[in-house]
């Protein structure tokens, strides 16, 4: 008798988890498309963790937090910057 091969496995382990590219201060980023906290997207797509992101939609700039998720499907678009706020 033939074992029956798990769908999942037939198309790949990764299959779900497809590299996509974001475009993060000004550098084109390869990574997996999916779900992701804002701290480990930093990680995975190179951001210093002192650093805030901000995420540009249709010219607008939005301040991520850490604990922020993101679903990540490609062509995003991101900047860092140092965090503000320091007292005068």
């Amino acid at each position: 008798m033939e074992a029956v091969k798990d769908e999942k496995q037939d198309r790949g382990d990764h299959a779900e988890r497809r590299l996509v590219e974001v475009t993060v201060d000004g550098q084109a980023k390869n990574v997996a498309r999916g779900k992701y906290l804002v701290a480990d997207f930093k990680t995975a797509v190179g951001v210093a963790a002192d650093l805030v992101l901000d995420q540009v939609v249709e010219g607008q700039f939005h301040e991520l937090s850490d604990t922020d998720k993101l679903h990540i499907k490609g062509g995003e678009q991101f900047v860092s910057h140092a965090r503000g706020g320091g007292s005068s």
